[in-house]
């Protein structure tokens, strides 16, 4: 299994690979289980899938996981400052998600995990683990910030150093909790 940045012609398939890895990632199911999405059309998902991949691969180095078997994950990771950019024509869901998430956003310099998943079939295998210290092993002496969306994934990420920052954060409407993690810039 290698990790490496993934290539500008490969959009399509990294879009792909976030659709399939990440149709049961309990975040996402609970925005694309509104009533706005689930009343809607197919491409309606896709439309949205498309948009945040194409909004966080302006921004983000995107990671990819990848063996003779094809890709298995991904990740995004962003430096920042702080701002969670929100991209437009989200719905409401998606509105929500990003403007709680910014209210405890750190507002200092850090690398920021914007969003990471592997697919179904290859979870348990390291494929997480792996994206995550192939990023981790160069931080440039950042500190590194993500919300966990389970408490699986938040296992995972202490594992790697993080620890819990701040008070966990419930999404609305019966939504699941996700826990902000940081981990200290090494050094």
């Amino acid at each position: 299994m290698q990790v490496r940045k993934a290539a500008h012609d490969e959009f399509d398939a990294v879009v792909d690979l976030v659709q399939r890895a990440a149709a049961d990632e309990v975040v996402t199911a609970w925005v694309l289980d509104s009533a706005e999405v689930r009343n809607a059309d197919q491409p309606l998902t896709d439309k949205i899938i498309r948009t945040l991949v194409e909004e966080q691969l302006g921004r983000c180095d995107a990671l990819v996981a990848e063996d003779e078997r094809g890709l298995a994950g991904y990740a995004l990771w962003a430096e920042t400052s702080g701002e969670t950019p929100k991209p437009d024509g989200m719905p409401p869901r998606a509105e929500a998600l990003f403007t709680l998430m910014a209210a405890v956003h750190p507002t200092y310099p850090h690398l920021y995990l914007a969003t990471t998943a592997v697919l179904p079939e290859r979870r348990g295998q390291g494929v997480g683990g792996l994206l995550l210290a192939h990023r981790l092993a160069d931080t440039g002496g950042l500190p590194c910030y993500l919300e966990a969306s389970t408490t699986r994934s938040a296992a995972l990420y202490a594992r790697h150093g993080f620890t819990r920052a701040g008070d966990p954060i419930a999404l609305p409407e019966n939504g699941p909790t996700m826990f902000p993690m940081l981990r200290p810039a090494a050094g």
